[in-house]
């Protein structure tokens, strides 16, 4: 049977119809290009997952970053990756990272770490490391690691830097500050110059703290404060940041108290120096320690702003570089003192000299013994032959004001200091006159008086010192009147019930077109209620039969723009003055209602009798208090009682006559009967001449204005004898009157000294009651601030009011101080000086005149300041001025001088900063 198997077909053979070779080329080639694809991806993954990170969080973000991309890639793992483009798209991924600025900023920091490590090693291997650096870097590092993704490593370890072979090495550079001075003499308790037998050389070397601190901040680099700051924080490190503090400001307040204390007694010192060039070495020293305060003080305040800005470390560095730096300087400085002898050329030329005169006056002996013989006779019968101008001068003061009231002597007060303003006022008016100024162009001459006095014309100059010395007695009077009565106000108080009852009122009113307010108590609008600017616009009826008002065109007379109202009274008459007038019934005698409540409210508490009573008793106990501090003033006139001498019959002769020529006057009737004189004095003066006068005294005018002669006879009866200014003038001719130089030392100094007060003192007593006391005077002066110590700010005396009127280029100021009352005839005075020397711009201050001296050389004394004199007591004793220095003197002083320190000299704005000094 046959099968299909049986016929065998027969099949051509097969002939490929694709290109087999160029599949295959192909198929290769994309499969090298996948490889190539695959490979470069890898190795972008590989490049980003073997990056050099250090920090824990760096790695973990790249890692996120990684998986984040491992994501993406898993979406197109069947991907053709020979495809090139898709192979860039994969690689753009991944580049994306290496891009990102948190992984450079983690790759360059890890690189930037490792190279400091490596650093580290190699300087410490070579012994210039620390372990302050050490420290420092390892903070630094801890700070980095323990920072955001965004921190970056910045840190550098570097050498340590000697900073203390750098400071030795400046100092070593330094040259001594050297001084030398030749004490060759002295002066006695008279003032005289006494020369020394031998010529004292003191030579001083010394290199200040000060001076080595400002040579260190002027040479030492960046880098050697940079190192102490590093070593201050290895020094505090652990210490608790609120321990530090305290630590801190405990350190800080210790050395600032030091300074202070330290500054208090170089003041102390200052002050028991006797010659100006101890006192101005002495004042340079205070001033190099007030600059360390303020430099401390800064230092302080840049450390604390480091503590508020919660910066630690950074205090501990300032603080370690401040204390370094003052414990370098103090180890370092040093103070060398030598004293050689030598001959002294002044003192042999004196007694050179002294012999010279020995030999003359030996030569001449006898013939001035004759002469001396004639002349102590002569004088003897002078004597003999006095007249009553012998002992004329020195009075006894009498207690002033005291026939005046309380009321009337606290009156005086008020009325000198008015007074005074007004010669002031008055002053100003007539130079504006005279040179023709306005107030602007007279208070700029002088300001330019006290900047640069030598270019005013002399006889501006002259007038200007009068009325700064009437500024000067003007303020001098309102401090002391002001001083007095607030001191009134202290002790006596106003009672609560009088407080209470005195209300305050306040209105609105328009001042030139600016909206103001005023405030007053009942008793200063009654005041105003009652004075004559208000009362004229009232009208009184002359029978009582109608009220007093204010007619409609009184008001507007008050109210219009010829008024003598200002704006503020204006508003005082318009709301509170005339409402109480306007509306007045027949009744308002009886009845007190004015139509105004608040009018009737301020009358009721003025004719309140309890508070009348109370407000009298009040004024009362205030006036005797202000009346009895006036009359130890020299602001109320006192009487002088002057001894008229009657030691031979010369005198006593002479005064019988003039006593005589008295009771003549008096019969005369020269003088009204009754007040002064008459017959019935006449008998009286002609009685005691009978019995024979034994004492005599003439007391000059007090604050009663009134003379006496009051004349004890033979009985032992005193008689007073008024007398009239007129007969004061014709019999004694001003004779008692103190002499010149007295009478100059009474009008400038004594009013000033009179009016030194010690502060008032409160205390409180057993019973818990508040009382005052004020301490007796220890001393006198004519400060304006009655201190001892004669300061800028409180001298009296000054160039500007013509005080040195000899001194042409120094600047002088001053006061006169004594232990003793200016009132006591035998008293001593000293006198104490600030000098201004414009050739080395340097003020010394409260510098003591070398003698004490009576009041009557006080005038002359100022009087012959010279600019040579000046020299000496700055320089020393015996020192003479060159001329070239008097030039250059003369040439400084031309120029205008504005600083801070002068200003305060003369008491004026002179740069125009509206303040007086700092």
């Amino acid at each position: 049977m046959a099968s299909y198997l049986d016929n065998i077909p027969t099949f051509n053979e097969y002939v490929e119809q694709r290109p087999q070779d160029e599949m295959l080329k192909v198929g290769l080639f994309k499969q090298q290009a996948y490889n190539q694809g695959v490979q470069k991806i890898q190795d972008s993954i590989d490049n980003i997952a073997g990056l050099d990170v250090v920090r824990p969080q760096d790695k973990e973000y790249l890692q996120s970053k990684l998986n984040a991309l491992g994501g993406q890639l898993n979406s197109i793992a069947a991907s053709d990756f020979s495809n090139f483009q898709l192979v860039n798209s994969v690689d753009g991924m991944t580049k994306q990272l290496v891009n990102d600025p948190v992984i450079l900023n983690a790759v360059g920091s890890a690189a930037k770490y490792r190279k400091q490590l490596e650093q580290q090693q190699e300087i410490t291997g070579k012994g210039k490391g620390s372990q302050s650096n050490d420290l420092f870097f390892s903070k630094q590092v801890q700070a980095w690691m323990e920072g955001d993704l965004n921190s970056t490593f910045n840190a550098t370890y570097r050498p340590y830097v000697d900073y203390n072979k750098m400071a030795q090495d400046v100092v070593e550079g330094l040259a001594a500050d050297s001084t030398q001075n030749d004490i060759y003499a002295t002066t006695d308790s008279r003032g005289k110059v006494v020369y020394y037998d031998a010529v004292t050389r003191r030579k001083i070397e010394a290199l200040t703290p000060e001076k080595i601190q400002t040579a260190l901040k002027a040479a030492l680099p960046p880098d050697a404060y940079q190192q102490m700051a590093i070593d201050g924080q290895f020094k505090y490190n652990g210490i608790d940041d609120e321990v530090f503090s305290q630590d801190v400001n405990q350190s800080y307040n210790n050395t600032f108290l030091g300074l202070q204390k330290e500054i208090k007694d170089m003041e102390a010192l200052q002050d028991s120096s006797k010659t100006a060039a101890e006192k101005n070495a002495i004042q340079d020293q205070i001033d190099a320690l007030q600059r360390q305060a303020e430099s401390l003080k800064s230092e302080y305040e840049s450390v604390s702003s480091s503590f508020l800005n919660s910066d630690v470390e950074t205090a501990k560095g300032q603080l370690y570089s401040t204390d370094w730096m003052k414990n370098f300087t103090n180890s370092y400085s040093y103070k060398n003192v030598s004293e050689t002898i030598h001959s002294n050329p002044f003192r042999e030329t004196e007694l050179k000299v002294a012999k010279m005169q020995q030999d003359q006056a030996n030569f001449n002996a006898k013939f001035y013994q004759t002469e001396r013989h004639n002349a102590e006779m002569a004088r003897l019968k002078k004597q003999e032959n006095a007249t009553l101008e012998v002992g004329a001068y020195g009075g006894v003061p009498i207690n002033q004001g005291d026939d005046a009231s309380d009321s009337q002597v606290a009156a005086a007060g008020r009325i000198a200091m008015e007074e005074a303003m007004q010669l002031t006022i008055t002053e100003r008016e007539r130079l504006k006159t005279k040179y023709g100024y306005t107030d602007k162009q007279l208070q700029d001459e002088i300001t330019r008086n006290s900047s640069n006095p030598a270019s005013l014309p002399d006889d501006l100059r002259s007038d200007l010192s009068v009325l700064s010395r009437l500024d000067a007695e003007y303020k001098q009077i309102s401090n002391l009147v002001t001083s007095i009565n607030e001191d009134a106000l202290k002790i006596y108080p106003e009672p609560p019930q009088l407080k209470a009852a005195n209300k305050s009122i306040t209105i609105n009113y328009d001042d030139g077109g600016i909206p103001s307010t005023y405030t007053a108590d009942y008793k200063s609008l009654i005041s105003m209620f009652n004075s004559d600017k208000f009362q004229q616009y009232v009208y009184e009826d002359s029978d009582d039969e109608y009220p007093d008002e204010i007619q409609s065109w009184d008001y507007k007379k008050a109210m219009g723009p010829e008024s003598e109202l200002s704006a503020q009274e204006k508003a005082v008459f318009e709301q509170l003055f005339a409402p109480g007038y306007m509306d007045r019934d027949i009744l308002y005698g009886v009845t007190k209602d004015s139509g105004s409540a608040v009018y009737d409210d301020i009358i009721s508490f003025s004719e309140s009798e309890p508070i009348q009573n109370t407000l009298r008793n009040l004024t009362q106990q205030r006036e005797k208090f202000i009346a009895e501090e006036l009359r130890k003033t020299n602001i109320i006139p006192q009487s002088v009682a002057y001894p008229i001498p009657l030691t031979n019959t010369a005198q006593k002769a002479e005064f019988d006559g003039l006593l005589g020529g008295i009771a003549i006057d008096m019969d005369k009737g020269d003088v009204d009967e009754g007040v002064f004189g008459g017959g019935g004095v006449a008998s009286d003066i002609r009685t005691a001449l009978e019995k024979g006068i034994i004492s005599a005294n003439v007391v000059t005018a007090g604050a009663d204005g009134k003379y006496q002669l009051i004349v004890t006879d033979g009985d032992g009866n005193p008689s007073e004898i008024d007398l009239t200014q007129q007969q004061y003038e014709r019999f004694f001719q001003g004779r008692y009157e103190p002499s010149p130089a007295v009478r100059a030392f009474n009008q400038r100094i004594l009013p000033a000294m009179i009016d030194t007060r010690q502060p008032l003192e409160e205390f409180t007593l057993s019973n818990g009651e508040r009382s005052f006391r004020r301490n007796p005077n220890a001393y006198f002066t004519t400060a304006t601030d009655s201190k001892y110590k004669t300061s800028l700010e409180n001298a009296f005396l000054s160039s500007e009011s013509g005080d040195f009127p000899a001194l042409k280029y120094y600047k002088a100021s001053g006061n006169i101080v004594s232990d003793m009352s200016p009132k006591t005839e035998n008293g001593m005075y000293r006198l104490q000086l600030n000098i201004y020397d414009p050739v080395s711009d340097r003020i010394s201050k409260n510098i003591l005149w070398p003698s004490m001296v009576p009041k009557e050389q006080i005038a002359p004394l100022l009087g012959q300041l010279t600019d040579e004199i000046i020299y000496e007591l700055l320089v020393e004793p015996g020192a003479q001025m060159s001329s070239r220095q008097y030039q250059q003197l003369a040439k400084a002083a031309q120029s205008p001088n504005t600083n801070i320190d002068y200003e305060k000299f003369v008491g004026r704005d002179l740069n125009g900063d509206g303040k007086i000094g700092q």
